[in-house]
């Protein structure tokens, strides 16, 4: 199946406030990484959170419409459109666009993962200082393979023989 150049066009369109949203979504992500990173304005970690949810939210209707779009012209799935553009000139606006869609969301699910682990290490560090000032020293924390703490008991060295 062949896009017209009319359809080429509404597509790209879809895919450029698609582009957009993401564009947002990884601005706001950088944000979020500077101020984990940096301790600074806790406070705004809520408001970033509200943030990215908005934007998660406007992501998923502009991939509806997307969606409703190509179903409009007897298309499924992504793979099918990603078949299309690859049969378009690599320097069309349609191509450059869902190039620049696909690099930005990689991008974004990066930034994300990175943030994911600074919140999780904090979390660690905050249950771990948490256990000390309640007097839980006797769980060892260790770390399976996917990275995850686990709790050992401690030898208990001062038990008689």
């Amino acid at each position: 199946m062949q896009l017209s150049v009319q359809d080429q066009q509404r597509l790209s369109g879809l895919l450029q406030d698609e582009l957009e949203a993401i564009l947002q979504l990884q601005q706001l992500l950088q944000q979020e990484y500077q101020i984990l990173s940096s301790s600074e304005d806790p406070d705004r970690i809520e408001q970033i959170s509200q943030e990215k949810l908005i934007l998660l939210q406007r992501v998923d209707e502009l991939f509806a419409n997307r969606q409703r779009f190509l179903q409009g012209l007897g298309l499924q799935v992504t793979a099918t459109l990603e078949a299309l553009i690859d049969k378009l000139p690599a320097d069309s606006e349609l191509a450059s666009r869902f190039g620049k869609l696909q690099d930005a969301a990689k991008e974004v699910h990066r930034q994300n993962q990175i943030n994911g682990g600074i919140v999780t290490h904090g979390q660690r560090y905050v249950r771990q200082t948490l256990d000390i000032l309640h007097g839980k020293t006797e769980a060892m924390q260790t770390y399976g393979p996917e990275g995850e703490a686990r709790s050992e008991e401690r030898p208990n060295f001062s038990s008689k023989v």
